[in-house]
C-alpha cells in the first residue's frame, strides 16, 4: 500500500541560511509535501518524470526492470520486464520519459571470435506506454549510451559524439562532436534545443528545427547545466567571477536563447550542485539546503536542511514535481515532492 506522509520544513532553518548574499532579494521558507510512492525492498535508480508519469529502474526479485507510476490514478505499471522470454538484454539502464514515450539503454553481451572474449554492446530502445509498443531506436554495433528524450527528439552518446534522432522521421538528424562528456550533466535537451559542453571552456547550443549552432558561453562553465524553453542555466566559474576559487561556487547565470542575453542571479557563497530549471522555477542544492529562484517574480525561496536529499544525481523535475530515490534516513525508494514557491 502506498504511504503518504508530509514533511514540513521549519522556518527556523532559514535563520542559519547565512550562506547567501541576498542582494535585495527575499528568501522565504516553504512547506514541502513529500509523497512516498514505493519503499519495498529493492534497489532504485534513474527516476524520471514527465507530467503525471514517473518512471524508474528497480532491482526487484533478482531482476532489474523499468516501472512506471501514474500520479493521477496512483497506479503502478511495468514498462520493461526481463521476465518475459523474448527480452534479450543482459541488463538495462538510463531510462528517461517524455510524454507517452520511454527510452532506455539495453545492454547485450556479445562474444567476439577475434579475441575470444565477451564484449558488451548497448542499443537504444523506446516504448509507447499507452499502446505498449516497443521499438528499436539505434541498434548499431558498439556502445550507444545515456539516452535522453524531449518531445520528438532522442539523443545519446556514441564515440565522443552526441547523436540526435527524430522519432517522427525515424532518422538520426545530427551528430554533434564533443571533447568532454563525462556524465549526463554535460548535455541536456529541451524541445528543439540541445546544449552541451564541448570542452573545458565552451558551452554550445544547437537548434534542431533550423539546424543552427550557437555558443552560449566560453567563460569556463561548470559541469552543471540545464535548459527549459528559451532559458539556459549554468554556473560561471571563470576567474572574472569573485567566487571562482570556492569549489563549485560561482555565478548562477541565465542565458536567454531568443534574446541572446545573460542575467546573473544573486551570488551564493555555498557550493552549487544539481541544477534544475523548469518553467520559471530554478532549483539547486548547496549540500545543506535546497534553494530556488522564481524567474517570473524575481524572488528566491528555500527549503530547510532536511530537504537536501531531494536533489542529486538520482532526481528529476517537471512542472512543480520532483522525483528522487533516497531520504534523509538513507531509505531507498521512489519519492515525490510538490514544489510551491508561492503558497499565497
Amino acid at each position: 500500500m502506498n504511504i503518504i506522509r508530509y514533511l514540513i520544513i521549519s522556518n527556523v532553518c532559514l535563520c542559519i541560511a547565512v550562506l547567501f548574499v541576498t542582494n535585495g532579494c527575499s528568501y522565504r521558507a516553504e512547506h514541502l509535501e513529500i509523497i512516498t510512492i514505493r519503499t519495498e525492498d529493492g534497489i532504485y535508480k534513474s527516476p524520471a518524470i514527465s507530467g503525471d508519469i514517473v518512471i524508474w529502474l528497480e532491482h526487484r526479485n533478482g531482476v532489474e526492470n523499468i516501472y512506471g507510476y501514474n500520479l493521477l490514478t496512483n497506479a503502478e505499471f511495468p514498462i520493461f520486464s526481463r521476465d518475459e522470454p523474448y527480452e534479450m538484454a543482459d541488463y538495462i539502464k538510463n531510462p528517461d520519459v517524455s510524454g507517452d514515450i520511454v527510452v532506455w539503454e539495453q545492454v547485450i553481451k556479445v562474444h567476439y571470435l577475434q579475441d575470444n572474449l565477451d564484449h558488451y554492446d548497448s542499443d537504444i530502445w523506446g516504448c509507447n506506454i499507452v499502446t505498449g509498443e516497443r521499438f528499436p531506436i539505434c541498434t548499431d554495433e558498439g556502445n550507444q549510451s545515456h539516452p535522453r528524450i524531449s518531445g520528438e527528439y532522442v539523443y545519446w552518446r556514441y564515440n565522443y559524439q552526441i547523436w540526435v534522432y527524430d522519432l517522427i522521421t525515424k532518422q538520426v538528424i545530427v551528430k554533434l562532436p564533443t571533447e568532454k562528456y563525462k556524465s549526463d550533466s554535460y548535455c541536456k535537451i529541451e524541445g528543439e534545443n540541445i546544449i552541451w559542453q564541448i570542452n573545458s571552456t565552451t558551452l554550445k547550443g544547437y537548434n534542431l528545427k533550423d539546424r543552427s549552432e550557437y555558443v552560449v558561453t566560453s567563460k569556463l562553465p561548470d559541469n552543471f547545466i540545464d535548459i527549459n524553453g528559451e532559458n539556459i542555466f549554468y554556473i560561471d566559474k571563470s576567474p572574472t567571477s569573485s567566487l571562482w576559487r570556492q569549489g563549485r561556487s560561482g555565478d548562477a547565470v541565465i542565458y536567454n536563447i531568443k534574446a541572446q542575453t545573460s542575467v546573473r542571479l544573486p551570488k551564493t557563497w555555498a557550493p552549487i550542485d544539481s541544477l534544475i530549471i523548469k518553467g520559471d522555477i530554478i532549483l539547486w542544492n548547496t549540500g545543506t539546503e535546497v534553494f530556488g529562484y522564481d524567474l517570473k517574480t524575481k524572488t528566491s525561496f528555500s527549503y530547510g536542511d532536511e530537504a537536501r536529499f531531494i536533489l542529486g544525481n538520482e532526481s528529476d523535475f517537471d512542472g512543480n514535481t520532483i522525483v528522487w530515490t533516497r531520504t534523509e534516513f538513507n531509505n531507498d525508494g521512489i519519492f515525490v515532492a510538490r514544489i510551491n514557491p508561492d503558497p499565497n
